[in-house]
């Protein structure tokens, strides 16, 4: 009789270590994502204002190659040509450029991310 109610509060308690397991497996998993998440989101946001940065640039060369070259539209051509230049160039080499290196950044921001919470 004694055997059987050890067998069955290891039972017991070994159905709880792996309801436990898997909630904390679950709940790391919440926070390593939400981390990675946050982190790309700011990435996203900085993007974007440096998007807008850039273009208000353009805009500020394109109409001050004009005035310099007494032609509005050769001025906004000459940045347009240099855009299609950095566009042919980063098409060119895409995954050398971008798709590696945020490949290597995700997979930086994760590891940092667990040494953290090692220590």
């Amino acid at each position: 009789m004694q055997h059987s109610e050890h067998l069955e509060s290891l039972s017991t308690e070994a159905k709880d270590y792996i309801k436990n397991r898997i909630e904390l497996l679950r709940l790391e998993f919440i926070d390593h994502s939400s981390h990675l998440f946050a982190n790309l989101t700011a990435y996203v946001i900085l993007l974007a204002v440096s998007l807008l940065f850039l273009m208000s640039f353009g805009f500020f060369l394109g109409h001050w190659l004009g005035e310099l070259l007494e032609s509005q539209w050769i001025g906004f051509a000459i940045v347009a040509a240099f855009y299609l230049i950095v566009l042919i160039a980063t098409w060119i080499n895409f995954r050398k450029w971008l798709s590696k290196p945020l490949q290597n950044f995700i997979i930086r921001k994760m590891e940092e991310y667990r040494e953290t919470e090692i220590k």
